[in-house]
């Protein structure tokens, strides 16, 4: 498929969900942690193989679905499944739960990111520069966290496109300049 028509696909699933959410009287946070599987989910490799395999019988697919997600999601989120499998999307199924969060958080004024450190941290802490960061930015901050093994000390941040470097690397790099600029002047 190609990207613009993934892309529609993705938004006609996710305005559908969304519309399906609302008149269920459930809430975005029962469904929320369902959507994010099936986003994590659709990017492995052998799933996107499975997802693309026809010859596989009905049934022996539906239990391959039941024994993956049956149990571990909302109700709602696996009718959805249901509905991919019978439309022949689950290939797409990333780009679509993706899109339903995209869309989700552009109606709740939700912004993602990504909290990188070199070590696991804490939710208190998290929570804590996601409320920073939210009254900075002007929305409410959902952030993922990731070890990243590279960075010395500190955190590093990524919302959308916006990176909000807190780590000892950065601060070392900063301090650098500031002394070659320095040493400039002094020679110049």
């Amino acid at each position: 498929m190609n990207m613009r028509r993934q892309g529609n696909c993705a938004r006609r699933y996710a305005a559908a969900f969304l519309g399906a959410l609302k008149d269920s009287g459930c809430q975005w946070t029962e469904v929320e942690p369902g959507i994010l599987l099936l986003a994590r989910v659709g990017r492995i490799p052998e799933w996107r193989r499975f997802a693309a395999a026809g010859g596989m019988e009905k049934a022996r697919r539906q239990h391959v679905l039941e024994s993956v997600f049956q149990g571990r999601i909302h109700a709602l989120v696996w009718k959805l499944v249901v509905v991919l499998e019978r439309h022949r999307r689950l290939a797409d199924m990333s780009e679509i739960a993706e899109g339903i969060l995209r869309l989700h958080d552009a109606r709740t004024n939700v912004a993602r990111g990504v909290i990188q450190a070199p070590f696991p941290i804490g939710g208190e802490l998290i929570a804590d520069i996601a409320q920073r960061l939210g009254k900075r930015l002007g929305v409410r901050v959902v952030l993922q966290p990731a070890v990243r093994k590279d960075l010395i000390g500190g955190f590093r941040v990524r919302v959308g496109d916006r990176v909000f470097d807190g780590s000892v690397a950065s601060w070392i790099e900063k301090w650098r300049r500031s002394v070659e600029v320095a040493e400039a002047r002094a020679s110049g």
